[in-house]
């Protein structure tokens, strides 16, 4: 029997390829798959420096100019894939709404949400 996922209690913003913000942590930058107030999921290929339940604070810097401080736990590791937590400083829902609203105009017909 498959287990399926809690329903999420915040909405996950998946980007585009061309418009993925970017996350720098320690001043290594990488690549973010999508986020929420309380969440990212980003990249770290080839990398061993994220650990299950550590720590982690950067900046996302969003592609139309947004920077915002995050600071939470990992709490996936899937390969290439790391996923935070964000309950110390998430995300300021004003980004939120502003990416959502700017995704939703350029992409009409883009996943909106996983």
């Amino acid at each position: 029997m498959e287990q399926q996922r809690p329903e999420r209690a915040h909405y996950r913003i998946q980007y585009p390829v061309n418009e993925r913000p970017r996350l720098i942590v320690a001043g290594r930058e990488y690549e973010v798959l999508n986020c929420s107030e309380k969440g990212v999921c980003f990249l770290a290929p080839g990398t061993h420096r994220f650990v299950l339940d550590g720590a982690v604070q950067g900046v996302i810097r969003f592609s139309r100019g947004h920077e915002a401080e995050v600071d939470g736990r990992v709490v996936r590791i899937e390969g290439a894939l790391v996923a935070l937590h964000l309950a110390v400083q998430p995300i300021p829902f004003r980004i939120v709404l502003d990416e959502q609203r700017f995704l939703r105009q350029k992409y009409p017909m883009w996943p909106r949400e996983v």
